[in-house]
């Protein structure tokens, strides 16, 4: 899922209004309200301000601080980050992690923009805990050994893979921005041997981000009924949703346990489904690349009897890791004729895969 992006005509009104500031002060011709800090509204926002800003400020002392995933004295969890930032221009690159820093400004610049165009208000605590969540997710290497949480997740489960020889896969997901714009919704079908079968996008309004993830489990189940799909299983990495449908404990608003059942109903009528599963999201990519899609998209629905360009280095990404997965394991996956054609992205990819493994294997 997306959230808290920016449409298309809100980033050109950000860069026609900063071209504007921009030109006003050149001409020195800016007023002082203009000039002035959009969280605290007392003072001049300068760079410096971003540290000491009565919002910003405590978003810097607040968990996670920038000295984690720097290998130093612990001691240096309490030093302000102005002091760790002088350290680092005086050349100790391990004073401070960068990473963590730069995570910090760019939610706090998200912050700013949120208030001039939505009007969304956040605290300091709550911002801080987003961070903590980005930070943890695309950084977990980068965290202490005291802050990492001991997890248990194999490779195999960070990347899309599989399903069983004969069956199918649909993963879809959902993007969702507001309720006042479009959300998205888009999935895409494979088989056996992760060859493109066919995908479809479409847009929706919905009142929140889980209602959108909803909607697309219904438009994913729909259409699969539709085109009378079987052998069939369907992936999705909003984990609320999943356990709602799987029977396990959830926290589904009431509102959006209407759609949910419904699409119990639905794939009731599925022959030989497998089921519901949840991913991560770095397995549901191309699915998350669809729906926002479909979010940008003016049709309430497309479909796509082949892969769409955008979409080819995705598949042939997944197909490849899935490979890599099943080697480590000492599986078995068949190939059929079908993914082998010449004119084919990842027939070419499972047969270049094929023959690097056959001639290590003489080797």
């Amino acid at each position: 899922m997306e959230h808290e992006h920016f449409t298309e005509n809100q980033v050109i009104h950000l860069e026609m209004l900063t071209r504007h500031l921009t030109y006003k002060m050149k001409l020195g011709i800016i007023d002082d309200e203009e000039r002035k800090c959009v969280f605290c509204k007392q003072t001049e926002e300068t760079t410096f301000h971003l540290f000491e800003c009565e919002f910003a400020s405590p978003v810097w002392r607040l968990h996670p601080m920038p000295c984690q995933g720097v290998l130093s004295n612990p001691s240096s969890m309490n030093i302000s980050f102005l002091d760790m930032y002088n350290k680092w221009l005086e050349g100790d690159l391990n004073s401070i992690s960068m990473a963590l820093a730069a995570t910090k400004c760019w939610f706090i610049w998200k912050q700013r923009c949120l208030r001039v165009f939505e009007n969304k208000n956040r605290t300091p605590t709550q911002l801080s805990q987003d961070i903590s969540r980005h930070y943890n997710y695309w950084h977990p290497i980068a965290m202490l050994p005291t802050l990492i949480q001991k997890t248990t997740i194999s490779q195999s489960q960070l990347f899309w893979t599989f399903p069983a020889t004969n069956f199918y896969k649909l993963n879809c997901d959902a993007s969702w921005l507001s309720a006042k714009t479009n959300a998205g919704f888009g999935f895409v079908l494979r088989n056996w041997t992760g060859t493109f079968k066919s995908a479809g996008v479409g847009s929706c309004r919905t009142d929140s981000a889980e209602e959108a993830e909803d909607v697309a489990l219904l438009q994913t189940t729909t259409w699969a009924i539709t085109n009378n799909l079987h052998n069939l299983a369907i992936e999705g990495d909003n984990k609320n949703t999943i356990n709602y449908l799987q029977g396990k404990p959830n926290s589904i608003k009431w509102k959006c346990e209407a759609l949910l059942d419904e699409v119990k109903k639905l794939a009731a009528k599925l022959t030989c489904f497998v089921g519901f599963h949840f991913v991560d999201r770095k397995a549901n990519k191309a699915a998350d690349m669809l729906a926002k899609k479909g979010r940008n998209s003016s049709q309430q629905f497309t479909f796509f009897a082949e892969s769409p360009l955008f979409l080819i280095p995705t598949i042939v990404f997944d197909t490849v890791k899935a490979f890599a997965c099943c080697n480590m394991n000492s599986s078995y996956v068949s190939l059929s004729e079908e993914a082998n054609h010449t004119d084919s992205v990842i027939g070419w990819t499972t047969q270049t895969k094929l023959v690097h493994n056959e001639s290590e294997s003489a080797n």
